[in-house]
């Protein structure tokens, strides 16, 4: 006779008591119910909440194809600032001279002798050239409107305007050149004592101004002619002697500013417009024998 250990069952000699079979039975029993239950359990929790697919699936970092590439700053065309360039001096000296000379004309006339530039007073014999041209235009007008009948129909003739203009562009530039280069020489002759020179520029510029001032009554006087009355004719007339005389009148008293000794002024003036007169007279014989 025996006895189990497990639950104290009596037993025969050779008989295994089945309790714990029963037991291990029973417990895989159990383990089957609760591993059922946790199954159908976690189904229906399955079926209430969400179905996630895991975490998201991030391929890394998100791929960004760098910064934006941008080709520098936009490119504007910044309108550059053009500084306007300086007048040439003969030019604004001569501007400057017509601008003042009717308001202002002591400050026109001294300081255009201030300017010192050859190039002002061959700009200036240019706008006499012109004057000129306008007069030789007024006195062919003249001639059609005094000379045109039912008869004879005098036609404008713009040749002898050409050359007549072309004479005058001669006979200005000879007269004031020579006498302007007459002038300085005796001046600084006489005015050696006084220890007092000038130059070819000034002289230049003094004959320049004086010849422009002439020919702007000039073409006043001939302006007056077109009106083909006897009086406006004499009137015109002595309008251009009138210019002739202001223009020695001119000269004269301008030079006085560059003279010292003012005795032989006369004599200096008399022989430069002398000279200046003979060169003006070949040139005339030259273009029109």
């Amino acid at each position: 006779m025996k006895f189990c250990p497990n639950c104290g069952k009596q037993l025969q000699d050779n008989e295994v008591c089945t309790c714990q079979q029963t037991s291990n039975v029973a417990q895989g029993q159990a383990q089957t119910a609760n591993a059922g239950q946790a199954q159908f359990n976690q189904a229906q929790f399955n079926q209430g909440q969400p179905q996630y697919q895991g975490q998201p699936q991030y391929q890394g970092q998100p791929q960004y194809q760098g910064q934006p590439q941008y080709q520098g700053q936009p490119q504007y065309q910044q309108p550059q600032y053009q500084a306007p360039k300086p007048m040439n001096p003969a030019v604004a000296a001569v501007l400057a001279f017509f601008t003042q000379v009717f308001t202002k004309p002591y400050d026109a006339v001294v300081n255009y002798l201030r300017s010192n530039s050859v190039a002002a007073a061959y700009i200036m014999l240019t706008v006499s050239v012109v004057l000129c041209f306008i007069n030789n235009i007024l006195s062919e007008l003249e001639s059609v409107i005094a000379y045109s009948s039912p008869i004879y129909n005098r036609e404008f003739q713009w040749a002898t305007v050409g050359r007549n203009s072309g004479i005058d562009l001669l006979q200005i530039y000879a007269y004031a050149s020579l006498a302007a280069l007459v002038f300085v020489l005796l001046t600084n002759y006489f005015d050696k004592k006084n220890n007092n020179r000038i130059s070819f520029t000034q002289g230049i510029l003094l004959f320049s101004i004086a010849g422009i001032i002439s020919d702007l009554i000039g073409v006043c006087a001939n302006l007056i002619d077109l009106i083909n009355v006897e009086f406006f004719t004499k009137l015109a007339s002595l309008v251009n002697k009138f210019s002739y005389g202001f223009e020695i009148i001119v000269v004269v008293t301008l030079a006085t500013f560059l003279v010292k000794d003012k005795n032989k002024l006369p004599l200096v003036y008399a022989l430069a417009a002398t000279a200046g007169a003979f060169a003006s007279m070949i040139i005339n014989i030259l273009f029109t024998l």
